[in-house]
């Protein structure tokens, strides 16, 4: 089993400020009526987290009971999440757990496995290590059987230098910087490219 090596790796996560702003939402569907999203969907913002509607409308009935809704969501983001995760232990303490009974949490669109409540607080409060540590494990663990020759974005075929990036958990690759921001900022038809190639 992979242990996190934390010092490497670290600015991949970090935004331009230096500190981790999160990932775009990066579902297909609309948390509200489940209707694809289309064009990007309708952006939100909710304490600095990216959530995306089919319509005007949603937002309104998504805030009715906004804990609970983000609640779904985070379900759905876990679910997603876990079956490309790359690591079996505590991303805080760095030992090796029990995945099944791991504390499953998610920050800035992103989940993250802990061993504890106190594991995910401390993720919660500084979110940009821990998510750049689960980048480098994934680069490392997806990088050998990547399932496309081009550029996930322009379709172009990739140098034999990429650029390499993590959304939602998955390594994509693509050929310029350009490119690595449309995938990032509206990721889920990318995302969707990607999962349907690993199948």
């Amino acid at each position: 089993m992979k242990m996190l090596a934390y010092a490497a790796g670290i600015a991949l996560a970090l935004g331009a400020s230096g500190a981790w702003a999160g990932e775009a939402y990066p579902l297909t569907t609309c948390p509200v009526s489940g209707a694809a999203l289309t064009d990007g969907g309708v952006a939100k913002d909710y304490d600095g987290r990216d959530i995306r509607f089919c319509c005007d409308g949603c937002p309104a009935s998504f805030e009715e009971d906004l804990e609970a809704s983000l609640g779904k969501v985070d379900e759905a983001i876990i679910a997603d999440q876990k079956t490309v995760y790359p690591i079996e232990a505590c991303v805080v303490m760095n030992h090796d757990m029990d995945m099944e009974t791991a504390t499953w949490s998610v920050v800035g669109n992103r989940a993250f496995a802990t061993c504890c409540g106190s594991c995910a607080r401390k993720i919660e409060a500084e979110p940009a290590e821990f998510a750049a540590a689960l980048d480098e494990a994934a680069i490392e663990e997806q990088g050998a059987d990547y399932p496309l020759e081009t550029c996930v974005v322009a379709g172009t075929n990739l140098s034999e230098s990429p650029v390499e990036f993590v959304v939602a958990g998955r390594l994509m690759r693509t050929c310029c910087a350009g490119c690595k921001g449309k995938a990032t900022a509206d990721p889920a038809s990318y995302l969707a490219a990607l999962n349907e190639a690993r199948n």
